[in-house]
């Protein structure tokens, strides 16, 4: 993982309820690159479907400009994969 990977989790992990770690929260592109410091729509969808790929978010876009897209942490437990 590189820094803007960690940066984007961060971010995400900032925006995400802590009572509920296994919900599906909401956040905007806008906030979450802010947050992050990622300059780049490239760079922040990039960074984002690797996220994806890596199995740590499920990821649902919306451009609905006032909700923001839907993300979920995947976490992993011994036995297999939680949520």
């Amino acid at each position: 993982m590189l820094p803007t990977h960690i940066g984007l989790v961060a971010a995400l992990f900032y925006h995400h309820d802590c009572g509920n770690p296994n919900n599906h929260f909401h956040a905007s592109r806008r906030k979450l690159m802010r947050f992050s410091r990622i300059r780049s729509i490239a760079t922040y969808h990039k960074c984002l479907s690797e996220l994806v790929a890596y199995g740590y978010v499920e990821y649902r876009p919306s451009w609905h400009p006032a909700k923001g897209s839907r993300f979920r942490f995947v976490i992993r437990t011994e036995g297999g994969v939680s949520g």
